[in-house]
């Protein structure tokens, strides 16, 4: 659920997020029916620090960052009302430690009257990256990349991507968009092995498949 909150909020990955709530979150929907998980209380990031206008400007509804219901196994929306049911209700905390004694998903509480620390929260990327046995070890901050590159992948453009991700600049957004991903590495790599090569040459389909004459030779008697 931290990551899913992460990749669709996309912002700074460890700025006050050790701080949300139960309550920094709300459950919306739309005209048509369509459910979401909006933010109600922005963290005050760094381009508001020492700032008290730009601070308590931070402090409002998010309605440019929407985790919206898709209706799959993986939906992010399902998952986020699942985990409010099985926090501990006499914390306030969001992140909260797992009940190690729990073993039964039908289980009321999950989660322990204990608070996630923020060093913890810091270091899950790098600890998963090698659990999972990764290339390499990534960073939180790797999630909100992910995000941009996924939406500029998608075809939104620069200025979208920003109201999202809440970049100060296009000139820091290009910087992560034009960078290649692996995918578009192999795409270079296969291209590149592929140029020069002869093609195979394939016969017309009006051509007919013809075996070359073979000269006659003369009758053999037969074998008594």
């Amino acid at each position: 659920m931290w990551f899913d909150i992460l990749y669709h909020i996309g912002k700074r990955a460890q700025e006050g997020v050790h701080k949300y709530q139960k309550n920094s979150f709300g459950l919306g929907k739309t005209v048509a029916a369509k459910k979401y998980v909006f933010q109600k209380f922005n963290q005050v990031s760094k381009c508001s620090q020492g700032d008290e206008s730009s601070a308590s400007k931070c402090q409002k509804i998010d309605t440019e960052n929407l985790m919206f219901e898709i209706g799959d196994d993986m939906c992010p929306y399902a998952y986020f009302c699942l985990y409010l049911n099985k926090l501990n209700e006499d914390l306030d905390a969001l992140w909260q430690c797992p009940n190690l004694y729990c073993r039964k998903p039908e289980s009321m509480r999950w989660y322990d009257k204990q608070k996630i620390r923020e060093h913890t929260m810091c270091k899950w990327m790098m600890e998963l990256s090698v659990q999972c046995g990764l290339s390499q070890k990534y960073t939180n901050h790797c999630i909100r990349k992910t995000c941009t590159t996924a939406m500029a992948k998608s075809g939104f453009q620069p200025h979208q991507i920003a109201a999202v991700t809440k970049y100060q600049s296009l000139e820091s957004l290009k910087h992560y968009i034009k960078k290649p991903t692996i995918e578009d590495q192999a795409d270079f790599s296969n291209a590149l092995s592929k140029y020069g090569r002869k093609k195979k040459s394939t016969p017309h389909p009006d051509q007919e498949d013809t075996l070359p004459d073979i000269p006659s030779s003369p009758a053999q008697p037969p074998v008594i």
